[in-house]
């Protein structure tokens, strides 16, 4: 599914993206005061999970069918995963009757992901994960929030 794009005059859109943890009562409650001040004419909700390249063990170690199969059941979890955590936002958005796209995204890395339909929807206003990673963490792995805000003006992204 694509989210759509209007033509005409420049809408005030604003983008909630939803990826790894549900946003927390707080949060919810800070967007749909952002929702109320902002005025959108527009809510992207994106709904993104990781989705990392298969390794060619996997390949010399199933048949075709079975791994083709099995990434099929995999990608299927992560959906029903990713409605899960983006529900709530959905239920509240829903409420308000602005216009809203709800989309779902899978790559290599969320924040690329976040940052390309940033960018094509030419959004005004994002909405993050704070990050949660202790310091430790840090070191293993690549931190979502800290990848995009590098990447995009701070002023146009809340993390909550």
């Amino acid at each position: 599914m694509d989210c759509g794009k209007m033509k005409g005059k420049k809408e005030k859109i604003l983008l909630i993206a939803s990826y790894k943890r549900k946003y927390s009562e707080y949060a919810l409650d800070k967007i749909k005061k952002i929702i109320q001040r902002m005025e959108p004419d527009k809510i992207i909700i994106i709904k993104v999970i990781e989705e990392r390249p298969t390794k060619e063990l996997v390949d010399a170690a199933v048949g075709m069918e079975e791994k083709t199969a099995m990434l099929e059941t995999v990608k299927n979890e992560k959906k029903v995963r990713a409605d899960d955590m983006a529900s709530d936002i959905v239920d509240i958005v829903g409420s308000l009757g602005i216009p809203t796209d709800v989309c779902f995204r899978t790559g290599e890395h969320i924040s690329d992901e976040i940052i390309k339909e940033f960018k094509k929807q030419n959004a005004d206003l994002l909405i993050i994960h704070d990050t949660k990673k202790g310091k430790l963490d840090k070191l293993f792995g690549s931190n979502t929030t800290n990848e995009i805000m590098e990447e995009l003006d701070e002023e146009r992204v809340i993390r909550l």
